[in-house]
């Protein structure tokens, strides 16, 4: 378990970096949904794990989807 903030700081920048040098393979990806999938995860690098640096932040969406139900 990370311990402090700077802790998982490091942890997400390593996360947002390998990820962007996933995306950044873009081009060579030959399937269209995938395309869209790494741009979305490109676009959206930053806020996909806010859960890595806010203590409490649910990695999923169980508790909103239940609210709307």
């Amino acid at each position: 378990m990370l311990e402090t903030r700077e802790e998982r700081g490091r942890v997400h920048a390593d996360f947002v970096e390998r990820t962007e040098g996933f995306v950044t393979l873009e081009r060579q990806w030959n399937h269209h949904v995938l395309n869209k999938l790494v741009k979305r995860a490109l676009k959206y690098r930053e806020e996909l794990f806010t859960f890595v640096l806010v203590p409490g932040v649910d990695p999923t969406n169980n508790v909103a989807e239940r609210a709307l139900r």
